[in-house]
């Protein structure tokens, strides 16, 4: 059970990607949580379960200070998580990096990269390569967008080369 919520994990079929694998066996995942009716507080949460102890260890709160929903997760680094979610009061995508999934944050997080609302970016999909996993990789769709090419809800790629310090361009993928 996760929470008492709507949104977890197990009922996105928005989310491209939510769970990851980490080479000491653990097993880590990314939820939205909602703890009242009208999903005011609704944000990301991360859990991580460790097979040799058989526990859950969770953020014990959303990792963002304001509503969002419909994030995605992925393995970042040697032993982080990369997030991505959607924050619908500015139309945005926040990435947050935790670096250590064995020190989960109890809190609020500042995002490393906020992309901004011309693209009104929905449905985010990360991944991470490289030889130390620290290659962030991330695809949205324009919702309800037309580019100046005709194509509807376009998918935009972007990425950091460098562990989220620095961004490149959005680029449309037709």
């Amino acid at each position: 059970e996760l929470d008492y919520t709507f949104f977890d994990w197990q009922t996105n079929t928005a989310a491209k990607n939510e769970t990851m694998n980490f080479p000491d066996g653990c097993v880590g995942m990314s939820y939205v949580y909602s703890g009242d009716t009208d999903h005011t507080d609704r944000g990301t949460l991360v859990a991580i379960y460790n097979p040799a102890t058989e526990e859950w260890t969770t953020s014990e709160g959303k990792i963002e200070d304001h509503k969002t929903g419909f994030g995605c997760a992925a393995r970042y680094g040697q032993n982080g998580i990369v997030v991505v979610s959607r924050n619908p009061s500015s139309s945005t995508c926040e990435v947050y990096i935790i670096e250590d999934k064995d020190n989960l944050p109890h809190g609020d997080l500042a995002p490393v990269y906020i992309m901004d609302p011309i693209h009104n970016p929905h449905f985010p999909a990360v991944m991470c390569t490289g030889p130390d996993h620290k290659n962030i990789h991330i695809l949205v769709t324009g919702l309800n967008e037309v580019t100046e090419d005709g194509q509807t809800n376009p998918i935009y790629y972007f990425r950091s080369m460098d562990g989220g310090n620095t961004w490149d361009e959005y680029m449309s993928i037709d």
